[in-house]
């Protein structure tokens, strides 16, 4: 399960979460539950608050994955002011601060240390951002999180993250919807609508439904 703070779904996550665990669905060993750390909270005294947040609303002593939600830093939110924090602050701008992305990630590999997470990775993160958290890490990214489809491959991301023993996971498989709300792309541009993809469903025998 992928969770994140700025999805505002987390605590609904951790109530069905909850549920499924009481009404003896699974156990909370049989789930991989992943969550992400929001660019308001990059500072190294705000990350282990961040992290507890998202442990409280869903309900849970310690993560299977967190990560870097973007490789860049906003200016700090107050939980109490404004939660989820969203991608602008008070006065509507994103207004972007100074910080060392290494000192965020020895941040991170704190939670490892004390057992809040037992995995922590990077999600949007270039080869040079890669680069640079190697560079200083003593734990290495688990997981590097891009957006990966058939028109954008990143083929030499994913070989440099498979070179250094981090997993490459997709997401906006499709090319997400949530671009159309940001007025980034065009209905054209969604994979469902591509020929050849659908070639490919009809084949296969899958529609929108079945994927």
């Amino acid at each position: 399960m992928d969770c994140a703070c700025d999805y505002g779904n987390e605590k609904e996550a951790g109530e069905g979460i909850a549920n499924a665990i009481n009404d003896g669905l699974c156990t909370r060993e049989e789930l991989f539950i992943t969550s992400k750390l929001w660019y308001t909270y990059h500072k190294p005294e705000h990350v282990p608050l961040a992290c507890q947040r998202s442990l409280a609303d869903l309900q849970l002593s310690y993560l299977d994955e967190y990560l870097i939600h973007f490789p860049i830093s906003m200016e700090f939110v107050p939980f109490e002011k404004k939660y989820p924090p969203e991608w602008v602050n008070f006065d509507g701008k994103m207004d972007i601060i100074p910080n060392d992305m290494c000192a965020t990630w020895k941040a991170m590999e704190d939670l490892v240390s004390d057992g809040t997470t037992k995995t922590i990775g990077v999600s949007n993160f270039s080869v040079q951002l890669l680069r640079q958290i190697l560079s200083t890490c003593s734990i290495r990214p688990s997981t590097l999180q891009i957006e990966l489809h058939p028109q954008n491959s990143q083929q030499k991301l994913v070989r440099f993250a498979h070179e250094k023993k981090t997993n490459a996971t997709s997401f906006s498989t499709f090319v997400s919807v949530s671009y159309l709300e940001l007025s980034m792309s065009s209905d054209t541009d969604s994979l469902f609508s591509n020929p050849f993809i659908l070639k490919i469903a009809e084949a296969k025998k899958k529609n929108q439904r079945r994927y």
